[in-house]
């Protein structure tokens, strides 16, 4: 900030999970969760909003299990689906698509939830 002035991107990027069903998670685990995967973004983003200026973007990682894994044991299950690939993604391969969305390419795009997860949610 002292150098540049201004920030042009933020990228919260980050998340716990804990293993369990709601009614056997000790609270401590799920007050973490809640920390980190959402007041963390949260406050990432608010610290970052006065040093943006009207062209600053903000991307925010989470994990597809968030939203799509509707009981235990759905994660192995849909690594079995013949159109997922059988690896995980690399951190390059997430980043291209953070540069490509921060970059001029990904101005028009706004809102949207994009899984970079080949193919374990399709």
């Amino acid at each position: 900030m002292r150098e540049w002035g201004r920030l042009d991107v933020v990228v919260a990027n980050t998340g716990v999970a804990r293993a369990g069903g709601i009614d056997t998670l000790p609270a401590e685990d799920i007050d973490r969760m809640i920390d980190v995967n959402v007041r963390g973004v949260v406050h990432t983003i608010r610290a970052a909003l006065p040093h943006l200026d009207g062209d600053g973007r903000i991307v925010t990682v989470g994990s597809v299990n968030a939203e799509r894994a509707p009981f235990a044991g759905a994660a192995a299950q849909a690594m079995i689906k013949w159109l997922a690939l059988p690896r995980i993604g690399t951190p390059e391969e997430v980043s291209a698509l953070v540069s490509h969305l921060v970059g001029p390419e990904g101005a028009f795009i706004t809102g949207a939830t994009l899984a970079i997860d080949g193919g374990f949610t399709a």
